[in-house]
């Protein structure tokens, strides 16, 4: 099975400027674009193409980030995906500290609230592991106002 990634690549689809929206990226993924722009050396599939947009459409990939609504400043489109999904433990298991990359700037928005345990009798405080996450009021209503840019 070929990496979707690597075909993508070979597309040469991030070489010019970023895609406006969804119908741009599907436009460029057809047939007739790839015979246009590789003569006989485009054998890719129009299934295979459209595999290709419906991954580069889910993930933004070279896609332009898209304004959010109600979002506090500085927090872009990666953190707003995380914090749409955001759990104290992926599906793997793995601790939301492992895995997400945003929840230092999505905790200081106010969006998500860390539950931080202290051992009652000594007044220590538990390490990471024990951590939890929360999306709070705020977080929750970024998500609402963005129903479309939702994960999948």
């Amino acid at each position: 099975m070929r990496n979707i990634e690597q075909e993508i690549e070979k597309t040469g689809y991030a070489n010019g400027e970023r895609f406006d929206n969804e119908a741009e990226v599907r436009a460029y993924f057809t047939a007739g674009n790839m015979r246009a722009m590789f003569g006989a050396d485009a054998d890719w599939t129009q299934e295979q193409l459209d595999e290709m947009a419906d991954y580069a459409v889910e993930n933004w990939m070279h896609m332009v980030e898209p304004t959010l609504i109600g979002a506090p400043e500085g927090i872009g489109f990666d953190a707003f995906r995380e914090l749409c999904t955001i759990t104290t433990r992926d599906e793997a298991g793995r601790h939301f500290t492992e895995f997400s990359s945003h929840w230092k700037e999505l905790e200081e928005a106010g969006l998500i609230e860390i539950g931080r345990p202290v051992h009652e009798a000594t007044g220590i405080s538990y390490s990471q592991e024990y951590w939890s996450v929360q999306v709070t009021e705020d977080g929750l209503a970024v998500v609402e106002a963005n129903p479309e840019l939702h994960p999948e």
